[in-house]
């Protein structure tokens, strides 16, 4: 079995369910990978792409985008200390999904 990173992956050549992803110049999920997104913040770029090309007329795009900026602000403002979240990922050796050295890709399986 041959490991090896390529330029694009099965995965990313196909989408299911439309092709609203499809045209940017990056994938809304590479983007949110590569920047170390978080959940609410990466739904809200796959929500402020998509809200045009996949629903035309429908607002309910626009609407999650705020939901999750209303959720990331009540976090915010629950956790007094940032610090908290950091000691606790770090004494549990939590990785982030930005940190690509730990990424392996297995092709030909």
């Amino acid at each position: 079995m041959s490991m090896r990173k390529n330029s694009m992956s099965e995965p990313f050549r196909k989408q299911v369910g439309g092709d609203h992803y499809k045209g940017f110049a990056i994938e809304p999920i590479r983007f949110c990978q590569k920047n170390g997104l978080g959940a609410a913040e990466s739904s809200i770029v796959k929500y402020a792409c998509r809200w045009k090309r996949k629903h035309t007329g429908n607002l309910d795009d626009l609407r999650k985008i705020i939901h999750y900026a209303e959720l990331l602000i009540a976090m915010e403002l629950e956790i007094p200390d940032a610090r908290e979240e950091d000691e606790f990922r770090s004494e549990r050796k939590f990785k982030t999904f930005s940190d690509e050295t730990d990424i392996v890709r297995v092709e030909n399986v």
